[in-house]
This record gives structure tokens, C-alpha cells and sequence, in this order.
């Protein structure tokens, strides 16, 4: 494998920036129209279209051969970024429904006990039906995962006398005033 530098590929890339600048020059009224013409890309979100609009008005022109591979790539990509948005989405979700299903009175709860009852809020992502697999899976090391940006960790925690890894409702409450409000200030509609 070569080194990449950029003397060498100034160089060497020099004829072929020049056919491509000729080659833009050439074809820039045919892309603007096509870019004008250019159908909807009803299988991407919008914000997710708007990035891919002029690489498809290229490809019509100049490769309209390998539209369906672009396609095939822009699906990927963006089906890719919109699993990733999902997932950001998800800690802020988790901190609510947490604040939810927290035991009342409860000072600590185990790890396994907050996973079950998280798994049983037939609302949320991580609703586990009876047989069935939840849109979102949760176990102890992506519940920490997830906790973690809000400097929640697990430990270990009493419970009834016991023993065992959990959270503590005095690590939650100011993490929950502070990144979702306090229950008495959500609005009932």
C-alpha cells in the first residue's frame, strides 16, 4: 500500500481534475435540469433527501446506469443515521419511564427488578410482549450504557435487606428535575 501524500497525488490527479472540471462544464445545464425535474425521493425523510437530491441529478446524467446503486446506498446510509437518531432519542425515554416505574417509596432498586418492570410498560420501546421482542432491547450493561451521559452508574445497593447491583432514587431525582422536569410540572391535555 502507497502512502498518501499530497505532493504525489496533486500530481498525478492533475488530468484527471482537468476532465473533470470539462466534463462539468459540459453537462451543468443537463443537471440543473434534471436537478429541477428530479422526483421525489419518497424513500428517504425529507432532511434525509435534501443531501442526496444533487447526487442524484449527477448520477441521472452522467451514470444513469447506477441510479439503483446509489439508491441502494443512500438507503443505507440514512436508514443507518435514522437507527442512530433513534437511539439518542431513547436515554431521555428511559429517564421518564424510569421516574415512572420506580417503586413508590423505594430508596434503591436492583438492576434486574427495574429491567422487569421497564419490560412491562406496554407503552415504551422496551415493552417486552408476553413471547414476543421488545423495539428496543434492554439488559444491565445497555441500561448502564445508556445511564451513563447523566453520570447515572450502577452499584451496589440495599434492598430489603439485600444485597445487589442497582441505582439509587437519590442518583435519579435531581438527573430527573434537571433533564425532564418535575412530574407536577408536565402538562395533562
Amino acid at each position: 500500500m502507497t502512502r498518501f501524500t499530497l505532493r504525489r497525488v496533486k500530481s498525478q490527479s492533475e488530468s484527471l481534475r482537468w476532465s473533470v472540471e470539462r466534463l462539468a462544464v459540459e453537462v451543468r445545464e443537463l443537471v440543473k435540469d434534471a436537478y429541477e425535474d428530479l422526483p421525489e425521493l419518497a424513500f428517504l425523510e425529507d432532511r434525509e433527501a435534501e443531501p442526496w437530491e444533487p447526487l442524484f441529478a449527477i448520477c441521472s446524467v452522467i451514470a444513469p446506469t447506477r441510479l439503483v446503486e446509489l439508491r441502494k446506498c443512500a438507503e443505507s446510509l440514512s436508514g443507518e443515521k435514522t437507527a442512530a437518531d433513534q437511539d439518542d432519542s431513547h436515554p431521555l425515554r428511559l429517564l421518564a419511564d424510569v421516574r415512572e416505574m420506580w417503586p413508590k417509596d423505594a430508596e434503591n432498586i436492583f438492576t434486574k427488578d427495574l429491567l422487569k418492570r421497564l419490560a412491562e410498560k406496554d407503552d415504551s420501546p422496551w415493552f417486552r410482549p408476553e413471547g414476543g421482542k421488545p423495539e428496543y432491547e434492554l439488559n444491565p450493561r445497555r441500561l448502564a450504557r445508556m445511564l451513563r451521559p447523566f453520570r447515572m452508574f450502577r452499584r451496589t445497593v440495599r434492598v430489603d435487606g439485600e444485597l445487589g447491583k442497582g441505582y439509587s432514587r437519590g442518583d435519579f431525582e435531581p438527573v430527573w428535575g434537571r433533564y425532564i422536569g418535575s412530574p407536577s410540572s408536565e402538562k395533562v391535555t
